[in-house]
């Protein structure tokens, strides 16, 4: 249980911590008038607000079991980065074969936000064992 909470707690700060970069680049890009770059940034920050949200849901599943232990948080959580851009990447090659360049930028802040929070849980799993 102390690998978990250690896991989620600064897994969780991480998440608020690049939340909170978002939103300082969305106003300082907004205040600029680089409405596009903003949205941009709103995507990613939506993507980050999905993974802390499922955080919370598994955290709070997983706590309920008689094995709140890393080990079953990550067989519930883990999956999701790779199930939750499965339908990005297919919008990707629509948006790819359809020649939209909004739509394909979109899909692929997307799946490269999903992988740089992937790569940051697995650090933050790391460190904690």
């Amino acid at each position: 249980m102390e690998a978990l909470q250690t896991v989620l707690t600064a897994y969780r700060a991480f998440l608020k911590q690049e939340i909170d970069t978002c939103c300082a680049h969305i106003a300082r890009l907004e205040a600029a008038q680089r409405q596009d770059e903003a949205n941009i940034e709103k995507v990613r920050r939506n993507i980050i607000g999905v993974f802390e949200t499922l955080l919370a849901a598994d955290e709070a599943y997983v706590k309920k079991t008689n094995q709140p232990t890393l080990a079953a948080f990550c067989d519930r959580f883990c999956p999701r980065f790779e199930s939750l851009p499965i339908s990005w990447r297919a919008r990707l090659e629509a948006a790819r074969a359809h020649a939209d360049p909004q739509a394909q930028l979109i899909e692929e802040t997307k799946l490269a936000t999903a992988n740089s929070l992937w790569q940051a849980f697995q650090k933050t799993k790391e460190a904690a064992q």
